[in-house]
């Protein structure tokens, strides 16, 4: 909603705040940019609304908006900014440093400074074939993690590590993933992920890659995953697992 306002034109724009700020779960604003007739949409909005609010969400969207207010509030932003490009530089080195498989990052291929990369047309790093010129563009503290198994064009390769199984192994450890394809996760570095949490994610993947190399039991790797049906896992090891579910995406073509 940055820049200039479009004229003849009114920008409607839902945030899930309660994502990216402090506020409460279910949070969210509407963002208004351009000339709009107050009484009208206040009338829309109640169509859409609940009659009795929560108040207690109400007062978190009121605290999370004043935490954004001056030089304070840019300072928590940039810093979250930060830590997520510390991160994918993080990733970025560990991918090149390794002398196998490592995890990669959707991004542009030249990341030096934090901004909001536009996805434009003829670029092969985000497969949007059909992008529009400066329409799309990508959110730094939005980290996507891509997983081993299908390129940024689609193309699915003989071996691949599905997602899901990533995300089993972090979540066994406390590390929440936002969103969760076939093979790739989000990760949202909102002002509440601190240097040790965006370490902590760093870390899970490192041992993931170790685990994986070593091909442990499933037993061993995902014990909760295991506990679920102990005669189907039983002896199973986890590259036997993550190849078997890469064999049926890709035998049923799943993302696409």
């Amino acid at each position: 909603m940055s820049g200039d306002r479009v004229p003849g034109k009114v920008i409607f724009e839902t945030q899930s705040t309660h994502k990216m700020l402090a506020a409460f779960s279910q949070a969210s604003l509407i963002h208004i940019k351009g000339e709009y007739d107050e009484e009208t949409f206040n009338e829309a909005f109640m169509m859409h609304t609940s009659t009795s609010p929560s108040y207690p969400i109400v007062a978190s969207i009121e605290t999370a908006a004043a935490m954004l207010r001056g030089n304070p509030g840019k300072r928590l932003i940039n810093r979250s900014v930060e830590r997520a490009l510390h991160f994918r530089k993080e990733v970025q080195r560990l991918r090149e440093e390794s002398d196998s498989w490592f995890f990669d990052i959707w991004q542009p291929e030249e990341v030096d400074e934090a901004e909001c990369w536009p996805v434009t047309p003829g670029e092969t790093w985000h497969g949007f074939a059909d992008a529009d010129d400066d329409h799309m563009f990508l959110d730094p503290v939005k980290v996507t993690i891509l997983t081993p198994g299908m390129d940024e064009q689609g193309n699915m390769s003989e071996e691949g590590i599905p997602a899901a199984l990533v995300a089993k192994f972090l979540d066994e450890r406390g590390v929440v993933v936002e969103k969760t394809g076939p093979y790739n996760l989000l990760f949202l570095f909102s002002i509440g992920i601190d240097k040790t949490r965006a370490m902590g994610l760093l870390r899970g993947l490192t041992e993931f890659k170790r685990a994986y190399d070593l091909n442990l039991r499933v037993k061993n790797m995902l014990p909760d995953l295991y506990a679920e049906d102990p005669d189907f896992y039983r002896n199973m090891r986890i590259q036997d697992l993550a190849q078997g579910i890469h064999k049926l995406i890709r035998q049923h073509d799943l993302p696409g």
